[in-house]
């Protein structure tokens, strides 16, 4: 009786080592692991806010050049406009001025498009169609006089 204590002490040990390393081995891994992942979310968040600076950077460059760009044609403009004043006749020179005027209106009026937009409404019909014929979008559209009666 006594060797059977004596294996049931022994298995419990060799059990209780066993479980401990195995312990050790698999919280050994997972520390590991959460150390590579952590690392893996710090560097992917530093790309992540390199991009974002690149891409702010690309359109604060983008709308500096458009606005140069804008000046630019402004002062070619001005400069054809001044020249037309000068080199051409009175006739001429008239008609580059009215054009700059229908320019300057269409400009504005662009903006304030852009800043005021007009709403939608509704539908509209456009589809082409025989003079006398309804449109597809009307309320009588494909219904004869025996289909409304029912």
């Amino acid at each position: 009786m006594d060797n059977i204590w004596l294996l049931a002490g022994i298995s419990i040990a060799i059990g209780v080592i066993a479980g401990a390393c195995g312990f050790w081995l698999i919280a050994g891994r997972d520390k590991n692991g959460a150390i590579g992942s952590k690392k893996q979310i710090r560097d992917l968040t530093e790309k992540l806010e390199v991009q974002q600076q690149q891409i702010d950077a690309h359109f604060v460059t983008t709308a500096d050049l458009v606005n140069k760009l804008t000046l630019t044609y402004k002062e070619v403009y001005d400069h054809l406009s001044q020249g037309a004043q000068t080199l051409c006749d009175l006739d001429a020179a008239t008609q580059v001025l009215d054009a700059r005027k229908n320019v300057a209106k269409l400009i504005a009026s662009d903006d304030a498009r852009d800043i005021n937009p007009d709403p939608t409404g509704p539908a509209k019909d456009y589809a082409p169609k025989a003079p006398d014929t309804t449109g597809t979008l009307s309320e009588g559209y494909g219904f004869t006089n025996d289909n409304r009666n029912t």
